[in-house]
């Protein structure tokens, strides 16, 4: 069996029983394994890796009432083509558990709503960590957070063929540490990552922009491939629901809810990245958070906003860049289509800022462009579409209405050349504002009192 497999117990004392204990646990599982394998390595090869062997957790040793560290039993057990099976329980992991330069790996319960894995009370830190992995999965099983001051980090950097479906965080995550953090690292490597529900969230402060600031799942720097988001739900985290503009690869978002994050409930970079079918809820700001925004392209080029619902009635203070932003550190190419935004707090349904310190290589236009794109609300002021700074930005089939005062349909503010076209305004203030701008516009009405 190859590749490291190590618990961090944080001291060497008592590692010669260890090793003992270890043997020993491998030989009494060896009869479980092959007996089990036959029942379950079929189904989870299907989901991408191939498992060889399978190893039923309980029968080779591990405790499935929560009270006994299963650490030990992992690791004389965790290899190459190997899928741990824990059946129905709660399995206790007590140190820093590391899996590290595996192939064909995984860990695999019974759902969420059967199997669970808790971390010691007061895990605030790293617990269980994946490192350079290939086709590995990690699928049905609940991560147990409910224990005062306890949060534990969970971090999966693989190289390719990384699948994460069917996990759950029970109970409010109330350290610093983020809930996950997953990468791609190869640049032609896929990873998914499915159904993952952390509906409760973590700790805010009333600090403002100090305080416990953990992050539902980050996206570092050395994600090189594609990354898919597949229908997760990601509710009221401190600092980013999804954050994943750090990334280089292509971020693939597909489906899901997200609701009440602060900062961003979406925030992706990368290029070609994509936010799709997806439902943004933001209707119930706390104490300490900073600044509402639905979907935020951060940084990157040619990204796309795709069938997306969103949904703005409240906000910390009234501060709320707004539902969909293009940060100004984003390049251009960026399409938004298809996508409702509904906001009854002042500010921008649409935002595209002034870019600022754009990477060198990204195309010159700063160009963003949407395409049957809705901004209804009763919010005041701003525009439902506003742009800065940007050339060659299109507003086709749009649909702008608003019963609050001064609101303005799309506004243009040192934009070299913009295009608006086949919408319908039905706003207070004024349908196509061009501040130091030319905007071309034709067959529009600006006289709209239906319905968006």
């Amino acid at each position: 069996m190859s590749g490291e497999r190590r618990h961090d117990t944080g001291s060497g004392v008592g590692n010669e029983r260890l090793v003992d204990r270890r043997t020993y646990l491998r030989l009494a599982g060896a009869a479980a394994a092959t007996t089990a394998a036959v029942g379950l390595a079929g189904e989870a090869g299907a989901a991408g890796p191939n498992f060889e062997t399978t190893v039923n957790m309980v029968d080779a040793g591990a405790d499935p009432t929560g009270t006994e560290p299963c650490d030990d039993v992992i690791d004389a057990h965790a290899g190459n083509d190997t899928l741990l099976y824990f059946p129905e329980g709660t399995y206790l992991i007590h140190g820093k558990n590391v899996q590290r330069d595996l192939h064909d790996f995984g860990m695999k319960g019974d759902g969420s709503d059967s199997t669970t894995f808790r971390p010691p009370d007061g895990t605030d830190t790293g617990w269980m960590y994946w490192a350079n992995v290939r086709d590995i999965l990690f699928q049905g099983i609940a991560l147990d957070h409910s224990a005062a001051n306890t949060g534990p980090n969970f971090h999966i950097r693989a190289r390719d063929g990384m699948h994460v479906s069917d996990v759950a965080v029970e109970g409010v995550h109330d350290t610093d540490a983020n809930a996950f953090a997953f990468e791609v690292t190869d640049a032609g490597g896929t990873g998914t990552v499915e159904r993952v529900r952390a509906p409760h969230g973590g700790v805010q402060t009333t600090s403002g922009d100090t305080g416990k600031k953990a992050i539902g799942c980050y996206v570092g720097v050395q994600c090189a491939g594609t990354l898919t988001f597949r229908n997760c739900v990601f509710e009221r985290w401190p600092n980013n629901g999804i954050y994943a503009s750090d990334a280089p690869g292509k971020i693939v978002v597909d489906g899901g809810t997200y609701r009440n994050n602060d900062i961003a409930n979406v925030r992706v970079g990368g290029r070609h990245s994509v936010v799709k079918n997806a439902t943004i809820v933001m209707d119930d700001a706390r104490p300490g958070d900073l600044n509402y925004r639905g979907i935020w392209v951060q940084r990157g080029e040619d990204c796309t906003v795709r069938n997306c619902s969103i949904r703005l009635t409240d906000a910390p203070g009234d501060n709320s860049s707004g539902g969909v932003v293009v940060g100004k550190a984003a390049g251009g190419g960026h399409r938004i289509r298809d996508t409702h935004v509904e906001v009854d707090v002042d500010t921008r349904g649409v935002l595209a800022a002034r870019p600022v310190d754009v990477p060198d290589g990204y195309a010159p236009l700063y160009d963003v462009t949407c395409t049957n794109v809705s901004v209804t609300g009763s919010a005041s002021d701003h525009g439902a579409i506003e742009f800065y700074d940007r050339a060659a930005c299109q507003v086709d089939s749009a649909c702008l209405t608003g019963s609050g005062e001064n609101r303005d349909g799309v506004r243009y503010v040192d934009c070299r050349i913009g295009v608006v076209h086949n919408s319908k305004f039905g706003v207070s203030g004024t349908p196509i504002v061009e501040e130091r701008s030319r905007v071309v516009s034709y067959n529009n009405d600006t006289n709209f009192s239906g319905q968006c």
